[in-house]
Formats: structure tokens, C-alpha cells, sequence
């Protein structure tokens, strides 16, 4: 089942000071919802985190 039927969903990819936060600030301003993966990749890999300490644990795993 498809949810986003009739929905244009868009990656915005880049290096470092391509202008992705400048594309991400006008999708916003004309009404785009947007996702910053990167902003919840570090709220949720914060020091002393469920997320952080079970990522380092799997792979502190496979390099013993």
C-alpha cells in the first residue's frame, strides 16, 4: 500500500557548503515539509544514549 500516492518525495544530497541548508530553508519557506536526517541522526545518537551505546556495542562485537 502506497501512502504517499500523488506526493513528490525529494532527497536533497550534497557535500559540506554545497547549500543544502539554504535549499532546505526555501522548501520551508514555500510550504515543503522537510526531514533533516541529520539533525535526528544526532539527537538521537547523543553521548550516553539507547541508540549510541547499543551501535557501539554491535560493532564493538564484530571487531574482537
Amino acid at each position: 500500500m502506497n501512502h504517499l500516492e500523488g506526493v513528490m518525495v525529494v532527497g536533497l544530497t550534497g557535500q559540506t557548503g554545497s547549500g543544502k541548508t539554504t535549499a532546505c530553508r526555501k522548501f520551508m519557506e514555500n510550504g515543503f515539509a522537510v526531514i533533516n536526517a541529520d539533525e535526528i541522526a544526532r539527537n538521537i545518537m547523543q553521548p550516553d544514549s539507547v541508540c549510541l551505546r547499543e551501535v557501539t556495542d554491535f560493532f564493538r562485537d564484530r571487531n574482537t
